[in-house]
């Protein structure tokens, strides 16, 4: 009796442990002449899923972006909003699903064309990072910045 309640518990942890503290990492580079752009990552306490993104023309903070990946047998989908400050995430395989919270994001402006006898910036683009957990208190996981690096945590 005892090992069945041991295996039990042990199989219930492992089905609950996805839901532990799922966080979607997003970038947003606002770049009028090489397209607007939002990357994604997909992070459930230590375990990095999957990372996708997609590119649109002439976008604003109102556009809704829709993503999905794969990664592990898992397929996840992710709808974003307001430059990916706001948003859902949804787990396929078992239809779990979460609103997300935003915990941190900053922004910064970025020079994407130079030119004229000093090189100067002459027109600038935008570059937004933002994270966001399923959960309202992940425990000791943290939704952390990465300094617009390419993939956050590997």
């Amino acid at each position: 009796m005892k090992l069945a309640s041991l295996l039990t518990a042990s199989v219930l942890a492992g089905i609950t442990a996805v839901e532990g503290c799922v966080r979607v990492h997003t970038q947003m580079n606002y770049n009028i002449l090489m397209g607007d752009i939002m990357q994604v990552e997909i992070w459930d306490n230590n375990n990095f899923y999957c990372q996708t993104g997609g590119k649109k023309t002439f976008t604003n903070n109102e556009a809704r972006w829709f993503f999905t990946c794969s990664s592990n047998g898992e397929t996840w989908e992710v709808e974003l909003w307001n430059d990916g400050k706001g948003g859902r995430v949804r787990r396929q395989n078992d239809g779990w699903n979460s609103n997300l919270s935003l915990k941190h994001t900053k922004s910064v402006e970025d020079c994407i064309a130079y030119g004229g006898k000093n090189d100067s910036c002459k027109l600038k683009g935008e570059l937004i990072e933002s994270c966001s957990t399923a959960a309202d208190d992940c425990g000791g996981w943290t939704c952390k910045m990465c300094d617009f690096r390419g993939i956050c945590g590997r």
